[in-house]
């Protein structure tokens, strides 16, 4: 049920959306690109859509950031 905890654990790298998972990835200090994201259904004074609107975005027509 809470499987992704240890996986999140271990990354070293997460690839996520506008979810909780990638902003609690952030939080443990594990590089996060952004897949998809939209701010429409999150509250705008969130802390969530705070990350959103500054996490780096993934463009997969370019190289992968260090």
């Amino acid at each position: 049920m809470h499987a992704w905890r240890q996986a999140l654990i271990a990354a070293d790298a997460v690839i996520g959306d506008f979810g909780s998972v990638s902003y609690y990835a952030a939080a443990l200090g594990t590089p996060v690109l952004l897949g998809a994201a939209t701010l429409s259904v999150l509250g705008a004074d969130s802390p969530v859509a705070a990350f959103v609107r500054t996490a780096p975005r993934l463009d997969p027509y370019a190289p992968l950031p260090p």
